[in-house]
């Protein structure tokens, strides 16, 4: 999975809570890339560039805004080129059971 070819998720930044990988899925650096193998299957995704990015990003919760900055800080860019790109992957490992979001209450 590459950050250029996720879905798009077009509800990305409005969310509550935060969002962090799933909780017992293996996985390894290899290289530039990170392995990991969902236990429902027999097979692994690949993640390569941005979508790698982020997967070492969330080895800690964060916020949707907050997971912007940090990957658009790591390739040395402005968070506004990197949202859309940011809200697909972080969809597409959701989507995959890579990753989950806890709910939270929007600060007033």
């Amino acid at each position: 999975m590459t950050v250029a070819t996720a879905e798009r998720a077009p509800a990305f930044g409005r969310q509550d809570g935060t969002i962090s990988r799933a909780p017992g899925v293996p996985w390894r650096l290899v290289g530039s890339r990170i392995l990991v193998a969902p236990s429902d299957r027999d097979d692994f995704e690949a993640l390569i560039g941005g979508a790698a990015a982020i997967w070492l990003a969330l080895g800690s919760p964060a916020r949707d805004e907050d997971l912007v900055r940090d990957i658009a800080s790591a390739f040395g860019t402005d968070a506004a080129v990197v949202r859309t790109d940011v809200a697909a992957a972080v969809s597409a490992l959701c989507r995959l059971g890579l990753a989950e979001r806890e709910p939270g209450v929007r600060e007033r």
